[in-house]
């Protein structure tokens, strides 16, 4: 079954970017001058937000000469933190159209697009070289992709030897157990969560190595801010009521059924 109808409807809208431009503005922030900082309550739509990319890049090791391949880019934040950041290039893919179309413009207007590319695909079958990037970075896509064991060979095939890895992702404890909707998911249809003990059996059986794994079993304890009531993840994805999504989550957290992890897989 082809659930990619499915995920492109629950992300995005239309025209994302001059919702952007539009958000901005209602911001009191020019386009024109905007940083990665003031874009990141937008495109870091991830479990906690830039600080968490932050975070998750410190255990990377990337650098300037690195290849990077964001598998499930979004509209680029990421990529284009890691590029800003670290003078790395980076290829991002992402099933969501809306995503892609507006990654690129996002891309020129932070001055990026020599450094950051997006394109629309399945980060599963990607069609790109093997041992060709030095790292694969997922951040909060696990939990859409119900094939994880192709979706960790291909990770596993494009990287360089020796390379990684690096995740931040959703688990279970307690499968169907949980409140929809949720951020990644109006209905069990494409919520894909695993135990962790599950997802780690998948990871050796594709070849990697794991080298770190963290679990925070108390999950978040309260939804996110927005520094500003016009930038918020509403203005890039079919919210209906977000609050009522970040409910759903935090109830799930604080009964132990949701346990966020960040890892790190070596090849």
């Amino acid at each position: 079954m082809d659930l990619s109808p499915e995920i492109k409807a629950h992300y995005g809208h239309d025209d994302i970017y001059r919702r952007i431009l539009t958000a901005l503005r209602q911001a009191d922030i020019d386009p024109a001058t905007a940083t990665i900082e003031d874009l990141a309550p937008i495109d870091q739509f991830h479990t906690g937000g830039l600080p968490a990319t932050k975070a998750l890049a410190e255990r990377s090791e990337i650098n300037s000469d690195s290849q990077v391949f964001d598998a499930g880019c979004g509209i680029g934040g990421p990529a284009r933190f890691l590029a800003k950041t670290y003078g790395c290039n980076v290829v991002g893919m992402d099933l969501a159209d809306d995503f892609i179309e507006a990654a690129g413009p996002l891309n020129v207007l932070l001055g990026l697009a020599d450094k950051v590319s997006c394109a629309v695909g399945d980060i599963a079958t990607t069609g790109l070289d093997g041992d060709a990037f030095d790292v694969v970075w997922s951040q909060n896509v696990l939990m859409n992709i119900e094939d994880k064991a192709a979706a960790l060979k291909e990770a596993h095939r494009i990287l360089k030897p020796g390379g990684t890895l690096v995740m931040q992702a959703v688990m279970e404890d307690n499968p169907g157990a949980r409140d929809y909707p949720v951020p990644w998911a109006p209905s069990a249809d494409i919520d894909f969560l695993v135990t962790s003990a599950d997802f780690q059996r998948t990871t050796t059986d594709a070849g990697f190595t794991i080298t770190a794994w963290e679990e925070s079993r108390a999950g978040p304890s309260r939804p996110p801010t927005f520094s500003s009531p016009s930038l918020n993840f509403s203005v890039i994805m079919r919210f209906p009521d977000f609050g009522v999504l970040m409910k759903n989550v935090l109830a799930s957290a604080q009964r132990g059924l949701l346990v966020p992890v960040v890892a790190v897989l070596t090849k």
